[in-house]
């Protein structure tokens, strides 16, 4: 919508071996970026990666499809390539990661054997330490809150109840433009957040120092299951 303050960004599709070397170019030397996973489930623990989205500023994003496998998809990078490629990087921890609700993007990687370190901020969390209250915390909530826009929903995209798709049947165009605005709405949650824990030096400790690591131990506890 013209009236929010998103700002314009690029949206990138990755699907060549060129585009691919030139954003793994960008990816290997990043100190921080936002990433966000699309998935064939909810459940985590069922749940394969369709593809990601990164975002390193507020400028651009990107798609990388992986198995979209409707009928007539285009040829996509191979997953297990990527996922060996991108491995070393997602498990640095002195490379920052930013996401909403990493926890369940930590599932997903872990179920492709990528165990994701160097946590830096969850904007889900950011904005409950915020506010517990001024809404709820899923990305469409806090997106309309923080930045006054509507981002595009998982319903506009797979449809609803009976006719609903999993991500690995919507066509590559409609995926890429959702996924990538995902990743690029959560980096600049980040900036908006981050700039408003700032001037309340306690919550950001709140958040650094115990929502943020709890998350990541939760999600270990969960893989290893708990007797």
């Amino acid at each position: 919508s013209s009236d929010d303050q998103l700002g314009q960004a690029n949206y990138h599709t990755v699907l060549t071996q060129q585009q691919w070397e030139t954003f793994f170019a960008r990816f290997s030397t990043a100190k921080r970026f936002a990433i966000d996973t699309e998935t064939t489930s909810l459940d985590y623990r069922v749940a394969q990666l369709v593809g990601f989205s990164v975002a390193f500023d507020a400028q651009d994003a990107y798609y990388i499809p992986l198995a979209h496998d409707y009928e007539n998809a285009p040829q996509q990078l191979n997953r297990e390539d990527v996922l060996a490629q991108i491995k070393p990087i997602l498990e640095n921890p002195q490379v920052e990661k930013i996401g909403h609700h990493l926890k369940y993007d930590a599932h997903i990687l872990e179920n492709h054997g990528i165990h994701l370190q160097g946590w830096y901020l969850d904007t889900m969390l950011a904005s409950y330490v915020l506010n517990a209250v001024a809404t709820r915390h899923g990305m469409d909530d806090v997106a309309r809150v923080y930045l006054s826009h509507l981002t595009t929903t998982y319903e506009q995209v797979a449809g609803k109840e009976k006719k609903k798709k999993t991500f690995n049947q919507i066509e590559i165009e409609t995926a890429a433009h959702y996924a990538a605005e995902d990743a690029h709405v959560t980096y600049r949650l980040y900036e908006v957040l981050d700039r408003k824990l700032k001037e309340t030096p306690p919550l950001s400790e709140i958040l650094h120092k115990i929502e943020v690591p709890t998350a990541s131990v939760l999600t270990s506890m969960e893989e290893n299951g708990i007797e």
